[in-house]
């Protein structure tokens, strides 16, 4: 019994003598990889145990040629008891996200775990960073997708174009693609915005709010694809071109602390392009670099048969596959028979993920200016077509237009008179003259009138002046009515042009204002000028050049508008709000910017 007793008393004893001598913390660490490409993520784990209560504190020194991009950290506690007592186990798991910046083999040096006074450090780290980045560009094929390389077995992503050689101007589809192995599990963290894209016009065709698969067997393995984006790119210059890569952060495997998720950076490669210039031979004369697709041109006019005094749409239509927004339409130019009003344009977008098709369109205003039989000419619009790779030139045939009665001539508003001098009445002139004689002078100078006349002026000046100031203060207070009665009806025009319920209503109510609100401040009248004349006088009051071209748009605008009111470019409401700022932008200096 005793020997049983001493056996016991020194078993405890060994296990509290072995608990002594285990370390109070302990650190170990390890990484995800142990290889990785340029811009990859790799994750470091830092796991710290203390045996005794506290807070744990981790510290990762300077890690050359890496930067850590994000940090995490848990913590558990547990107790028991032994022979020895009380049992405090404390775990802290900690994981740095580390970013390589560079090839070349990196050492992470030992990581320090401490509580209180005690301190423990772990094993240093090896880590190989390829030089994947510093790659050369790869000529792109069409539509070919290069197998994954070292790093990139089971996850990695790729551009993918239609066309690696293109015409300049022809339609290119850039689609960035992410392939994984179907047994991993992974998230996208973000999908990046394409590269900058210089010397391309880009729409974009596709960027879908999630990812759907697609099977792809790419060198001998099944991947399942995931497209990221699409674009179309119109190249705008001839030559070389590179896409450059970017990066997509994937969360692989679970998303927990311990032994679970981890972040990884996969990286594209960047492609080359080849974008070819146009033919020399064949181009046709006019022919603009803008206009490269497969086009159609039409050209209708509405109505066929017009009263005198009223006006015909003449509208182009280009319509099919290509950088629709870039596309010219030609000009008319002149018509004979007609006044030619600015074309206004407009298009449709059709955007696919199969390309980018579209319809842009210009109405333009013809006025009669004569009536019976007039012609609308037809037009002319040299392409270049890139599936059939040569040059078509487009054409619409000429529209016969019937002009009933004859249109009137427009009446010319006299000025009306400003500042008007009386004229001098013409016939012979009386030369003047004065007489006089020479009498000797009185004796006493009372007895004279001159001396009555000196004596009598003082009064009659006073009076002279009296009269004056009565006079001019009746002119100032005829001035000041007459600039009341302007400033008045300057704000009745304004007040109807914001009241016009239709576009005519709200034209005749612009060039009212404008013409009231002018003479108002220059005390000039501009009625029954023309929009060049206005302008012109605007500039010559002290008006900004830039303003008087506004206004001078305006006129015509509000000018076109009176045979076409639905034609305003922003609309009844958009235009009378421009409109009231023209107005209220002339001051008394001409103009305000």
């Amino acid at each position: 019994m005793n020997s049983a007793r001493a056996l016991l008393t020194l078993l405890i004893l060994g296990q509290a003598s072995l608990a002594s001598a285990q370390p109070i913390i302990t650190v170990k660490a390890r990484l995800s990889e142990t290889e990785i490409g340029v811009g990859d993520v790799v994750s470091l784990y830092v796991d710290a145990e203390a045996r005794v209560n506290g807070d744990i504190q981790v510290e990762v020194p300077t890690l050359k040629g890496l930067s850590v991009v994000g940090r995490r950290e848990s913590t558990q506690m547990s107790m028991s008891f032994s022979g020895a007592g009380q049992v405090v186990r404390r775990v802290k798991q900690v994981v740095f996200e580390i970013s390589a910046e560079a090839p070349g083999h990196r050492t992470i040096p030992p990581i320090t775990a401490s509580i209180g006074s005690e301190r423990a450090r772990s094993a240093p780290l090896r880590l190989k960073v390829r030089g994947d980045a510093a790659a050369p560009p790869t000529a792109a094929t069409d539509g070919e997708i290069l197998p994954p390389g070292d790093g990139e077995q089971d996850l990695f992503i790729r551009y993918r174009v239609s066309r690696g050689e293109a015409w300049l101007g022809q339609a290119i589809l850039l689609d960035l693609e992410l392939f994984a192995n179907p047994r991993v599990t992974f998230q996208v963290e973000s999908i990046p915005d394409p590269p900058d894209l210089d010397g391309f016009w880009k729409e974009t065709l596709e960027r879908p709010k999630r990812l759907h698969p697609r099977d792809e067997q790419i060198g001998g393995r099944r991947f399942q694809v995931f497209r990221a984006w699409r674009l179309a790119l119109f190249p705008l210059s001839a030559g070389a071109k590179t896409i450059e890569p970017i990066a997509v952060t994937f969360r692989l495997g679970g998303s927990g602390i311990f032994g679970g998720g981890r972040r990884a950076r996969r990286r594209t490669r960047a492609i080359a392009l080849d974008v070819k210039p146009l033919p020399t031979q064949g181009r046709p004369p006019r022919f603009e670099n803008a206009n490269v697709g497969t086009y159609a041109l039409n050209a209708e006019v509405s109505p066929r048969v017009v009263e005198a005094g009223k006006a015909v749409v003449l509208t182009l239509s280009l319509s099919g596959v290509g950088n629709i927004k870039s596309a010219r339409l030609p000009e008319l130019g002149s018509a004979d028979g007609f006044r030619v009003f600015p074309p206004t344009l407009e298009e449709e977008l059709d955007l696919r993920p199969t390309g980018v098709r579209g319809t842009k369109r210009a109405e333009i205003l013809l006025v009669p200016q004569r009536g019976g039989q007039l012609t609308v000419p037809g037009v002319e619009l040299p392409i270049f077509d890139p599936r059939a790779e040569r040059y078509v030139v487009l054409r619409t045939e000429p529209t016969s237009v019937e002009v009933r009665g004859e249109p009137p001539a427009p009446a010319a508003t006299p000025l009306p008179p400003e500042d008007e001098e009386t004229p001098v009445a013409a016939g012979p002139r009386a030369p003047l003259r004065y007489r006089a004689e020479l009498t000797p002078p009185p004796t006493q100078p009372w007895t004279t009138a001159s001396w009555w006349g000196l004596l009598l002026a003082g009064p009659f000046l006073w009076s002279i002046g009296a009269g004056a100031r009565r006079w001019t203060a009746g002119r100032d207070d005829e001035a000041r009515k007459a600039a009341d009665a302007r400033k008045e009806a300057a704000s009745q025009a304004r007040q109807r042009l914001h009241d016009a319920g239709d576009a005519q209503a709200a034209a005749s109510a612009f060039e009212e204002a404008l013409h009231a609100r002018a003479l108002e401040v220059l005390g000039r009248g501009t009625r029954g000028s023309t929009a060049d004349e206005v302008s012109e006088i605007l500039v010559g009051a002290g008006a900004s050049s830039d303003l008087a071209d506004r206004i001078r748009k305006a006129l015509d605008a509000a000018n076109y508008a009176r045979f076409a009111p639905d034609a305003l470019p922003g609309g009844l409401e958009g235009t009378r709000e421009e409109w009231l700022k023209l107005v209220d932008a002339v001051d008394a200096k001409g103009a305000s910017s």
